[in-house]
């Protein structure tokens, strides 16, 4: 079960990380900057944050568990 709820969080991620690619290459576009360039930047960033929480979640998993 734990490995389907992974799996469902997973595609989860990648849905709004799309969704954010598609938002801010349309703001990137609006305002005449590289939106390639600043998508990727800000994909990097969402993902180390997701990155964070995700350790963060385990980290208190174990604890809970001990």
């Amino acid at each position: 079960m734990f490995g389907d709820e992974s799996i469902e969080r997973a595609n989860e991620l990648k849905f709004e990380c799309d969704a954010i690619k598609k938002s801010i290459l349309k703001s990137a576009e609006n305002l005449h900057l590289d939106p390639s360039h600043l998508a990727d930047e800000l994909i990097k960033a969402f993902i180390k944050v997701n990155q964070h929480y995700h350790h963060q979640d385990h980290a208190e998993n174990d604890v809970k568990a001990h």
